[in-house]
C-alpha cells in the first residue's frame, strides 16, 4: 500500500469537524505551524495515515476552501474559494504579530 503520489485527491467528500479538530489538537501539541494530514475513512472511524509539512500547494488551492479554528480546534468559520497556502501563511503571520500588540 502506498498512497503517497498517486494524485487521487478526494475535493468532494466532507471531512468531519471532529477529525479536523483532532488533526488541530496534534498540530498545538506539537506547534506546528503548518501540516498536512492524509486520512482515511471507515465507516464511521477515520485513520490518520501520513502527516507532512511538504504538501502540493495546487492541492490547497483546489479544495472548497479552509477553516478557521480557535485556539481549542473549534471551527469558527469556513471560507469557500481557491487559496494560496502561502498567502495563508503571511496572512496567519500579519494576524499573529497584530495579536502581539
Amino acid at each position: 500500500f502506498r498512497a503517497s503520489g498517486s494524485g487521487k485527491l478526494d475535493f468532494v467528500t466532507e471531512i468531519p469537524l471532529h477529525a479536523i479538530k483532532y488533526c488541530s489538537n496534534i498540530s498545538k501539541i506539537n506547534k506546528f505551524d503548518s501540516m498536512a494530514y492524509d486520512i482515511l475513512f471507515k465507516a464511521n472511524e477515520f485513520y490518520i495515515v501520513e502527516m507532512s509539512y511538504g504538501y502540493s500547494e495546487k492541492a490547497i488551492y483546489n479544495s472548497k476552501g479552509y477553516y478557521e479554528l480557535d485556539n481549542e480546534g473549534n471551527v469558527l468559520n469556513f471560507n469557500s474559494g481557491n487559496f494560496w497556502p502561502q498567502k495563508l501563511w503571511v496572512k496567519w503571520i500579519i494576524e499573529s504579530q497584530n495579536k502581539k500588540g
